[in-house]
């Protein structure tokens, strides 16, 4: 999965991420949040500027995932168009200034995967930082991926938290029961 989405050339991952984001902000989960969760892309995932871009037009407090190197794992942090972003772990961008964001200040995660399943089962990148991070949290998680990530089943532990939704390029994908 890692090498078919190093292989997926930059236009097409910018189209299918705009059909995805649009989905996404037309979902009604999204409409009712106060707040969002989000990530910052790497170039090979789902871009999510214009769902943050969103969020910060309409007034929506939007968090990022921010890697505390003290305790050792991800947490979530403020982020604002204005916040300068610095290299983080693994290279991905984080709030340079963090303002720590609590997991119930969040009506909604978007979150992203290495591949999803039609009943919300998520296959993580095997560090369960999300899982971690989440805890029990009961918010509403909506999976975005592209469609070649989207399986019948995926391997999950019992440690691993599935999502409510998946959206992909093709659309929105319930989690089935």
């Amino acid at each position: 999965m890692k090498q078919m989405r190093r292989a997926m050339d930059s236009a097409w991952v910018v189209a299918a991420s705009r059909r995805i984001q649009q989905t996404l902000l037309a979902r009604p989960e999204f409409q009712a949040a106060k707040a969002v969760g989000c990530y910052m892309a790497l170039p090979h995932e789902v871009q999510l500027r214009t769902v943050m871009e969103t969020c910060w037009e309409q007034g929506k407090p939007t968090a990022v995932p921010a890697f505390n190197t003290e305790e050792g794992r991800y947490e979530l942090a403020w982020v604002r168009p204005e916040d300068k972003l610095a290299q983080g772990r693994w290279n991905i961008a984080e709030p340079d200034a963090r303002t720590r964001a609590g997991l119930t200040d969040l009506d909604l995660l978007v979150v992203p995967a290495l591949a999803y399943d039609r009943q919300g089962g998520r296959l993580g990148y095997g560090g369960g930082h999300y899982d971690r991070m989440l805890g029990s949290w009961s918010g509403y998680r909506i999976g975005v991926a592209f469609d070649f990530q989207l399986f019948d089943r995926v391997p999950m532990g019992s440690q691993d938290l599935p999502v409510d939704m998946v959206i992909t390029e093709c659309g929105a994908h319930e989690a089935a029961s």
